[in-house]
């Protein structure tokens, strides 16, 4: 995986205020959301303020969303001492990782490095031990280290011809299986109807409803991953086609963690983790671990992970207790700020 470019500060210009410890500082970045970070030396999130997705690859805003949550911080940034970017895509297409590491030299002048975002969830998942992570959210990609600490990957391939079982695909495979339905192709219409429903749209004109949002979407791809959603509460209710769509969104995931773990020597029974919205899917979950056993909990969310990545790079002592505390933190803001709109942070 590349990695950013990093510089050091003017000293003068990035000391603390009197009264003010120093920050690290995280940014998440996703097809769907983007979540920016601070935390202080005791291992206590000080900030966090959302955005909306920050995906190089299909969001021509990206870089705006990323410059609206620096702009939030900004009384926060001279105290930071490190940052780290946890960017969709970076690493896999050059021309826009060159445009991500203007992004990041731009938007903070402190030392940084730019990683991709699922690195970040990894860190977050297992900190520096081994283990594999399975990120299904927008998109859908696992990752994990080998026994000398080179990154390792399956998936990650974008909506076009990959990302299965992401939540995208589930979206693209809900709305097929309505579209045949509504034609009269397959036996599916309770189902179709049941999303359609879900969705808001006029079963009258189905044919209009579901064209008119598809493809009046703002964004589509995030509006397609929202779809999952839907999916997962006909599945729960017992439908029969919402069952089926999960069933092989779960064969795909599983397929990430069967083809990891023979690449990592003499670690075939390596303890697997998750990240992203899919996996608030029950039936996801139950799936999984069926063939694959009980899932390792993430030490960290991926916004913490990148945290502790900034707190290791600046030095800091990130013993368990502060990882702890780290968590803790960090899970107490995002229940606090989940539905809040972004606004001038403040210090705790």
């Amino acid at each position: 995986m590349a990695a950013g470019r990093e510089r050091r500060p003017d000293a003068g210009k990035f000391a603390p205020a009197a009264g003010e410890g120093p920050l690290v500082l995280a940014v998440d970045g996703g097809g769907t959301k983007t979540v920016l970070a601070l935390a202080n030396r005791d291992g206590e999130v000080v900030c966090v303020v959302h955005a909306a997705g920050s995906n190089p690859m299909d969001n021509a805003e990206w870089h705006q969303h990323l410059a609206g949550l620096f702009a939030t911080a900004a009384v926060l940034l001279p105290h930071a001492e490190f940052a780290v970017f946890g960017i969709p895509g970076y690493g896999e297409i050059i021309r826009l990782d060159s445009q991500t590491e203007a992004a990041a030299v731009e938007l903070f002048a402190g030392p940084r490095s730019v990683i991709n975002d699922v690195e970040m969830a990894l860190d977050g998942a297992f900190l520096d031990r081994l283990g594999i992570l399975i990120l299904a959210g927008t998109g859908s990609m696992a990752m994990a280290r080998d026994g000398q600490g080179n990154l390792l990957r399956v998936g990650g391939w974008g909506e076009v011809f990959g990302d299965e079982g992401s939540a995208y695909w589930i979206g693209r495979e809900a709305m097929a299986e309505a579209s045949r339905a509504l034609d009269g192709r397959s036996d599916a219409l309770a189902f179709a109807s049941g999303l359609m429903g879900l969705l808001g749209l006029d079963s009258d004109k189905p044919f209009d409803a579901l064209m008119g949002w598809c493809y009046g979407a703002l964004h589509l791809r995030s509006a397609m991953a929202a779809v999952a959603k839907q999916v997962d509460s006909l599945a729960e209710s017992g439908d029969a086609t919402a069952l089926a769509i999960l069933g092989r969104a779960a064969d795909h995931l599983g397929a990430h963690i069967a083809t990891l773990r023979p690449r990592i020597a003499g670690r075939r029974r390596l303890p697997w983790s998750f990240a992203g919205s899919v996996f608030e899917s029950r039936k996801i979950r139950e799936a999984l671990i069926k063939r694959y056993g009980r899932p390792a909990s993430p030490r960290l969310p991926p916004i913490a992970g990148g945290l502790w990545r900034a707190a290791r790079a600046a030095g800091w002592r990130t013993d368990e207790a502060w990882v702890e505390r780290l968590g803790r933190s960090i899970e107490q803001r995002l229940r606090a700020d989940q539905d809040k709109p972004a606004g001038p942070p403040v210090r705790s």
